[in-house]
Parts: structure tokens; C-alpha cells; sequence
């Protein structure tokens, strides 16, 4: 059986230069079958499944671009590793996108870049190419996302520099924000930094509950008018 060091595995794979894939692998970044490996010596068999930052990682294929317009209820993973544990596993955006694939068209072999809360619909793009998704992902990226939250409450305006000087949750303080009042209650968020539940954490911590959400916009990418669970596949890599 064939096998590759990681490191030139990784290369191959356009995650960056030679240096910079090491620096992935010893920063422990990288899993290999489930396990996070440090050692550069480590060889990649075939059917190995490599993964950085939790994303898996495809070698010499095609590369796949998708934008889908997630619904909520919806899993934002490959599988549902802890539904299938418990045998009841929940819908996945994979099971979003091939519920209506062309059936003449092969299956990619793609993951989600990021993440979408279960109860948060929007935007979200799809993949093969770990290199772009570390693109989206790494934090030292900045890429701006914009939501749309519906709020329980009316929001006064100048309730909307607290949102753009940054608010304490978690005990760390979230990066400046753009925010614009849309409506009596729903209030339009740009921000920088991927935290968990973020958006509505920031909302909770000024006196608020979030009753819908939706992300609008990844950097230069808009969700358009793709209707809820809908998605377009694109001929070429997008521009963030």
C-alpha cells in the first residue's frame, strides 16, 4: 500500500507551503483515523482519513464549491455521530443537499466550512478544498458574517453601540461589530470572530432573546435568493 509523509501529504493537498503544514502538524491540528498526531515522520496510508482542525481532507480531487441556504433543525456535520450512538440520529446539511442531488451527477465528497447552530438557518458553504475552508475559518482571517436576528423585544437604536463596542460573554470580550436596526425588533449583525452561539450570546447579555436567526453573508459571499434549504453549486472557487 502506498504511503506519504504527512507533511508532503498536506502540501499536496494546497494547505500551504511545506513550512507551514508542519506548523499544523506540531501545533496538533491534524488527526489521522480520529487521533491527533505531532510527528512529522507519520505516513498516510490511502484510505487514512486526515482531518485538520476537524475538517476532513480530500486528496486529488475535484474540487467542489456549494452555497446552501440551511434550514433550521439541521445538524451543521457530516454524520450525527451522537444521534447514531443513541439510534436516533438527526438530519445533517448532507442530507439537505442529496435529498434533491441530480441524479446523474456523482456525489461529492464534501463537509461544511464552519458552523451553523441547530436552530440557525442561513448561509453556509460546502467543500472538498481544505484550503479554502481554512481561508473562511482560521481566526486570524477576520472574514465578516452578517446575521439577521429577530429579537423578542423591540431593540432601540441606542442600544446598537453596545453591540458594536463589543460585550463580555464566556468572560472574553467579542471584537467590535457592526450592527443595523432593520425593524422595531430585528437587528442586522456583522462580525468577526466564529465563538459559540456568539450572536446570540451578545444578544442574551444586553437583555435580549434571539427568536430567529440567519446568517446573510460570508465576506464577499451573499446568500441571495436561495429559499430555505435550496443550494447552488459554482463553477469556480468563490472570492471571500
Amino acid at each position: 500500500m502506498i504511503q506519504t509523509r504527512i507533511n508532503k501529504f498536506l502540501a499536496s493537498c494546497e494547505l500551504g507551503s511545506r513550512r507551514k503544514v508542519e506548523e499544523l502538524v506540531t501545533s496538533g491540528r491534524v488527526s489521522v483515523n480520529g487521533k491527533v498526531v505531532r510527528d512529522l515522520s507519520t505516513q498516510i496510508k490511502e484510505d487514512d482519513k486526515v482531518e485538520v482542525d476537524n475538517a476532513p481532507i480530500i486528496q486529488n480531487e475535484e474540487k467542489v464549491y456549494i452555497i446552501m441556504n440551511k434550514p433550521i433543525k439541521t445538524i451543521t456535520a457530516v454524520t450525527d455521530i451522537i444521534g447514531e450512538k443513541f439510534k436516533n440520529p438527526r438530519r445533517t446539511v448532507l442530507d439537505v443537499l442529496f435529498e434533491t442531488f441530480p441524479p446523474n451527477m456523482p456525489r461529492p465528497r464534501v463537509f461544511p466550512i464552519g458552523r451553523l447552530d441547530y436552530d440557525t438557518e442561513g448561509l453556509l458553504l460546502l467543500t472538498n478544498d481544505g484550503a479554502f475552508a481554512e481561508s473562511i475559518t482560521h481566526p486570524s482571517k477576520k472574514i465578516e458574517k452578517t446575521y439577521v436576528a429577530t429579537l423578542n423585544k423591540d431593540f432601540p437604536r441606542l442600544d446598537l453601540p453596545k453591540l458594536e463596542n463589543g460585550i463580555m460573554i464566556d468572560g472574553e470580550k467579542t471584537f467590535p461589530a457592526k450592527a443595523n436596526l432593520l425593524g422595531k425588533n430585528i437587528v442586522e449583525l456583522t462580525i468577526t470572530q466564529g465563538r459559540n452561539r456568539q450572536v446570540r450570546k451578545m444578544f442574551d447579555a444586553i437583555g435580549y432573546t434571539v427568536i430567529n436567526l440567519k446568517r446573510i453573508r460570508i465576506g464577499q459571499i451573499t446568500l441571495g435568493k436561495l429559499r430555505t434549504g435550496e443550494y447552488k453549486i459554482l463553477n469556480t472557487r468563490p472570492k471571500v
